[in-house]
């Protein structure tokens, strides 16, 4: 079995590189669509799940990998997909889909993005009393934690995009 077969993306993340400053972005799985000669995209981070819920299933909420691989563009198609190993995450939970001279400091850039979300998640589940307590201003501080972390990040076990598309 291949390292990114049976699984399952819940959201998608988009890096731009348009001009000299590199721009993120989000889009809603459900609306999913780029030009298939789109030049200005140059990374995707995708939140996966090897084993998602029916009712996840049901309603769409992840999607299989392969149904995402094939909306993206040439440019994209003809890259690796990777996992993103980031520090203090035992499992990866992220794959990223770039070209091949993708630098460090635009992979810390997305890893940044999924480490900040994941410290405001800690935070986010921690009951009322913490956040009267003061928790909640401690978030600021953790994702500024998050940005000197993601510099550590890596991708590991990079495979050609074409081995996954259907």
């Amino acid at each position: 079995m291949r390292a990114f077969d049976g699984l399952y993306v819940r959201n998608f993340y988009y890096m731009r590189k348009a001009g000299k400053v590199p721009g993120h972005g989000f889009i809603p799985l459900n609306s999913l669509h780029f030009d298939e000669d789109n030049e200005i995209i140059i990374a995707v981070m995708l939140l996966v799940s090897k084993y998602p819920t029916w009712q996840e299933l049901e309603h769409r909420r992840v999607v299989p990998l392969p149904e995402v691989l094939g909306k993206l563009p040439k440019r994209l198609k003809a890259g690796l997909i990777s996992w993103l190993i980031l520090k203090g995450e035992n499992t990866p939970s992220s794959v990223m889909i770039h070209t091949k001279d993708i630098t460090q400091e635009e992979i810390a850039s997305l890893a940044a993005w999924r480490l900040g979300t994941m410290a405001v998640e800690k935070i986010a589940s921690r009951p009322l009393a913490s956040f009267i307590a003061g928790e909640f201003n401690k978030g600021r501080e953790r994702v500024l934690e998050a940005r000197e972390q993601a510099k550590e990040s890596t991708l590991a076990n990079s495979e050609s995009v074409t081995d996954y598309l259907a």
